[in-house]
C-alpha cells in the first residue's frame, strides 16, 4: 500500500537501499545546500533488482559548522564551484570523513520502454522518491 503523504507517523530508513544482488557506483558529485551543508550525491547501478538505478543524497558531517559556513562563503565569493569547494573542505579537515553521512533523500529509477511510430526508445523514468526533512 502506498503511504499517505499527510500521515505524520510515516517514516522510512533511507540508508537501506532497495533489494539488489549488488551495486556499482556510476557517479558521485557534491553540492552545497542553502544551509551550508556539504551534500554528497551518489548514483548506483542496481544489479538484479526491480530498479535500474538509485540516487542518494547525504549530508557529510562537519567538525565545525560555523567554520564550514565561513569557508563556504569565502570560497563562493571567490567564484569557486561546488565540487572544488567540497574538495577544499575535505582538504582543510572541516569534514569528518570518519563519521557516517546522514542520508536525506533517495531516488529509485526503473527502465521503461517507450515505443514511438518510428521505433522504440529506452529511457529512465523516476520510480520513487523518499526524503527526510529533519537532519
Amino acid at each position: 500500500m502506498v503511504p499517505s503523504l499527510i500521515d505524520e507517523d510515516y517514516s522510512k530508513i533511507l540508508e537501506v537501499l532497495p533489494p539488489s544482488n549488488g551495486y556499482n557506483l556510476l557517479c558521485k558529485f557534491h553540492c552545497i545546500s542553502r544551509d551550508f551543508d556539504l551534500i554528497l550525491f551518489e548514483e548506483l547501478d542496481c544489479l538484479g533488482s526491480i530498479y535500474s538505478q538509485v540516487l542518494t543524497a547525504s549530508v557529510l558531517p562537519s567538525y565545525n559548522a560555523e567554520w564550514q559556513t565561513d569557508l563556504i562563503e569565502e570560497f563562493f565569493s571567490g567564484g569557486i564551484c561546488h565540487e572544488e569547494i567540497a574538495n577544499k573542505l575535505m582538504d582543510v579537515g572541516v569534514i569528518n570523513l570518519d563519521a557516517s553521512p546522514k542520508t536525506i533523500a533517495r531516488f529509485a529509477y526503473k527502465d521503461f520502454e517507450f515505443t514511438w511510430k518510428d521505433g522504440s526508445s529506452k529511457s529512465l523514468s523516476q520510480k520513487g522518491l523518499s526524503y527526510n526533512e529533519s537532519r
